[in-house]
């Protein structure tokens, strides 16, 4: 009788699905907040501005400068928006984009 209790009892956890405690004050995923370097790319610039920027090799607010507006406009993924987060981020450090020539 204390063979078949204890088979039940096996039988009974092996069913139920085990899931992991967490840790208090975890969410799951761990946090993925850098410290950004004051001269690194400003917050606004979307994923595919960003990707068209490091693919011309700019990857600082100053070396965007050396750009103008239409240089940035033809790359692929740079749009409206990203020049002006970028000519914003640029005036707030008493910069501004190259001129036209």
């Amino acid at each position: 009788m204390l063979y078949l209790l204890m088979t039940l009892e096996l039988a009974g956890e092996a069913g139920r699905r085990r899931t992991r405690r967490r840790r208090p004050g975890t969410r799951g995923m761990p946090s993925r907040t850098k410290e950004r370097p004051e001269s690194s790319l400003p917050k606004g610039i979307g994923k595919p501005a960003l990707r068209a920027l490091a693919s011309a090799g700019v990857s600082r607010l100053d070396q965007v400068a050396q750009f103008t507006e239409a240089q940035l406009m033809a790359l692929h993924g740079v749009g409206p928006k990203a020049i002006g987060v970028i000519k914003a981020a640029l005036e707030a450090e008493g910069k501004s984009l190259a001129k036209d020539a």
